[in-house]
């Protein structure tokens, strides 16, 4: 399941029952990939054959659906330390900022800035 063509496969059963050919043509991979991660999917039991046709050629087609069971998908899970390498950047603008806001706000705060002969008091 970590696999994404796994997931892949699965996205295209979803929208309804299809052949392994016209899976291979939907996600234009080579047909023994798809096959391989068909047959896991099958083995892990979130894949059934729902129905089996006949070709013109008179040989066997299996037809693929979902299973009719629940199953969660999670997204990966990062550790804290790629988590904080990530958004260190925006830590960092934040803290700079807040340490140029604190300088500066005491001095708007003070006494009206005048202005006489040109000297800024």
């Amino acid at each position: 399941m970590a696999s994404q063509t796994a997931g892949d496969i699965l996205r295209v059963l979803g929208e309804n029952k299809k052949s392994l050919t016209e899976i291979n043509e939907h996600l234009a991979l080579p047909l023994t990939t798809v096959k391989y991660h068909l047959e896991n999917l099958l083995d892990a039991g979130l894949v059934r054959i729902a129905e089996t046709k006949y070709s013109s050629k008179g040989r066997e087609v299996k037809i693929y659906s979902l299973s009719d069971q629940l199953f969660v998908v999670a997204p990966p899970r990062s550790d804290v330390r790629s988590f904080i390498l990530k958004y260190a950047s925006l830590l960092g603008i934040v803290a700079v900022g807040t340490f140029v806001l604190s300088l500066i706000l005491p001095m708007m705060a003070g006494a009206p800035l005048s202005i006489r002969d040109g000297i800024i008091f």
